[in-house]
């Protein structure tokens, strides 16, 4: 909601607030202080419900659970380092150039016994040389890869830390924004209250809203506006789902995860070559090829040019124990207790979250039960039945509340969430979520999209205001409106124009039984010609099963029919064209009739047996596809509510059909 919404609002709820008191303390017309009542919560009302369906967003998930922390950690550093050193080993061959110049009386060491004054080449393999310059460097080489790898994790560990704790201003926004509504509804309530009590004309005990409420409620906005951390997020209002992890999934991810295979390759191999080398009769060996050049500076005719090599190979007595395969076998121990330790830790944080999936499922039905409290004061306001204006305002309160609740459950919710990613160590993907079925934002017990037939009498009797009050409390999002000579005609189009704000879809229902016969397909067209310019959604009522030619020859008014039809779409290609169909026509008809309409509405009238209405729809769906079907349920068969819903939730299980239609408002308005 935009500011401009919000200071709609509160100017809003200041005017019932006033006009509430005038009425209570002086004697005013009573229906015109009531519809601005009423005027006021269903504004107050619908900005609640709008602000949590417009922001119920799929894509918000991996928003919250994939945003990047704000600290910048890394051990690159550490790995460049180890590379360098290998890279360094990795250079060095063990070349030496030796020299030495001695006199005659100072010893000589070992390395030097050939001769008081030379220079010599030479090439260690062994012990400081060559091959333990190879073995360092590859050794080297997989620490780096290992502390890559063990960075990944500590920074997967440190981005879901943080997470944690930065969490919340996804959520502060809408909580703000919710507290805000909840606040000003309840200070103005309290000051007309307040004021009622003191001037007499209220001699209650309790006020309906209690100072503490308002005083914690300013506390929570001050909370939430004094955090500079979170201002940038204050206007984004979401709503993201209520969701569950896969825990399969995640569990076969650990298993598989592919660091952890790599660190597990690294240091077999680390451990395999270290006892490698040290259990070989090579270490302690040394062996060096040399080159060297005597020189003759004390005349004692030693003065040549040779080549050798020297070795020593330290000898040990009894044949030591190899140490490899134990030490594998502890790697191996290590690395599957650590497995079980991340899996163990996942399955508890698992359970966690399943505890705050229920806690937040049973806040999302006490929304959706005060939810349908507001919906039935909305029905009862269409119908002018008389209500208290208390009541309504204990039933706004309780919605505010649950819906702020709601949010705060999210909240946590995904922070549990976010605590499964961070203990398993695995990156978050959107393939490890599941989103909960549950839509706060659907109305309770009514499944599947709704229309419904308004015929013009039941049009013409009541407001436009009321019919939208009542299509709002059915959960209806399309109305097929008798559009022939009786209807209100100048009501119809105003009717139309408000349509959108209330977001529903409005066709207009046009037909006659004879329009199925050639030689009324001019008159026909013209009718639909002349309706389109008001409204692009056009439905079909023309039921040619009515006409006595139907009788003798049912082909061929059926394919005159299918004519029409097609006329129509050729001249009108972008109508959206719907038509009511009985079950019994013929299957090749149905599938023509598929390829130019955009909707079928089967009547499934005349029983109540499920069974036979399960077996028409089936009929019926092998013509039609499943999406483009709505079944049309009326009165007559299902005498109220209940066996309607119940009916309806019977077939949608046994057929798939999630589009319905009510014949007439009089199921519920019971007239």
């Amino acid at each position: 909601m935009n500011k401009s919404n919000i200071s709609f609002f509160i100017s809003s709820i200041v005017v019932l607030s006033f006009i509430t008191l005038l009425f209570r303390v002086f004697p005013v017309a009573a229906k015109s202080v009531e519809q601005v009542l009423w005027d006021n919560a269903l504004a107050s009302y619908d900005v609640t419900k709008q602000s949590l369906a417009s922001s119920f967003k799929i894509e918000d998930v991996s928003r919250i659970l994939s945003a990047k922390c704000d600290t910048d950690w890394s051990n690159q550093d550490e790995v460049v380092a180890l590379e360098a050193q290998s890279s360094s080993f990795k250079q060095n061959y063990g070349l030496e150039l030796r020299g030495g110049y001695t006199t005659s009386n100072i010893e000589q060491n070992t390395d030097n016994d050939d001769g008081s004054t030379y220079m010599e080449l030479s090439w260690d393999v062994l012990r400081n040389g060559y091959r333990e310059n190879q073995y360092k460097a590859t050794d080297f080489h997989r620490q780096a890869a290992l502390k890559t790898l063990s960075g990944k994790l500590k920074k997967h560990e440190i981005n879901y830390q943080c997470r944690r704790y930065s969490l919340a201003k996804h959520f502060s926004g809408m909580e703000a924004h919710l507290s805000a509504i909840k606040l000003e509804f309840m200070e103005s309530v309290y000051r007309v209250e307040k004021e009622a009590y003191f001037s007499g004309s209220s001699y209650l005990d309790e006020l309906l809203i209690s100072e503490e409420d308002i005083l914690l409620a300013r506390q929570n906005l001050a909370r939430l506006h004094s955090d500079p951390y979170w201002q940038d997020h204050m206007d984004n209002l979401t709503n993201p789902p209520s969701i569950d992890v896969d825990l399969q999934a995640l569990l076969t991810q650990i298993r598989e995860n592919k660091d952890f295979v790599e660190i597990r390759q690294l240091e077999r191999l680390r451990i395999q070559d270290q006892y490698q080398r040290e259990e070989s009769f090579l270490e302690g060996s040394r062996f060096r090829l040399f080159l060297r050049k005597e020189f003759d500076l004390a005349r004692n005719r030693n003065d040549e040019l040779v080549a050798g090599l020297r070795f020593q190979l330290p000898l040990s007595f009894g044949q030591a124990q190899s140490q490899t395969e134990a030490r594998l076998n502890q790697l191996e121990n290590d690395l599957k207790h650590e497995e079980w330790e991340i899996i163990a830790r996942t399955r508890s944080a698992y359970q966690s979250l399943q505890e705050q999936l229920e806690r937040t499922t049973k806040q999302q039905y006490r929304l959706l039960q005060a939810q349908e409290k507001m919906q039935r004061v909305l029905s009862y306001a269409a119908l002018d039945k008389p209500l208290d204006i208390a009541a309504v305002n204990v039933r706004l309160k309780n919605y505010l509340d649950a819906a702020i609740e709601l949010i705060n459950a999210k909240e946590e919710l995904y922070r549990r969430v976010n605590e499964v990613f961070l203990v398993s160590r695995v990156e978050y993907d959107s393939k490890f979520i599941k989103v909960n079925s549950l839509n706060e934002t659907q109305h309770r017990s009514r499944q599947g999209q709704r229309s419904v037939y308004i015929w013009s009498a039941e049009f013409n009797r009541y407001p436009n205001q009321q019919l939208f009050l009542l299509l709002q409390a059915k959960a209806i999002k399309h109305a097929m409106i008798n559009a022939g000579g009786k209807v209100n005609q100048a009501k119809l189009f105003q009717f139309m124009k408000d349509a959108d704000r209330h977001e529903l879809q409005v066709s207009q229902l046009l037909g006659e039984s004879n329009w199925a016969l050639p030689e009324n397909h001019q008159r026909a067209m013209a009718a639909i010609e002349a309706r389109s310019q008001y409204g692009n959604y056009i439905h079909l009522d023309i039921e040619p099963h009515a006409l006595p030619q139907y009788k003798e020859n049912k082909i061929g008014v059926l394919n005159d029919l299918l004519d029409l039809i097609e006329s129509i779409r050729l001249r009108h290609p972008m109508l959206h064209l719907t038509i009511s169909v009985p079950h019994h026509w013929p299957l090749e008809v149905l599938r023509s009739l598929n390829d130019y309409v955009d909707q079928v509405y089967l009547m499934a009238y005349e029983t109540t047996d499920l069974d036979q209405l399960s077996a028409r729809i089936k009929y019926v769906l092998s013509a039609i596809p499943l999406d483009k079907l709505v079944v049309a349920l009326r009165k007559e068969e299902f005498g109220d509510e209940l066996q309607l819903e119940n009916a309806i939730e019977a077939l949608s299980q046994s057929t798939g059909v999630t589009q319905f239609a009510v014949h007439k408002l009089d199921i519920f308005t019971q007239e």
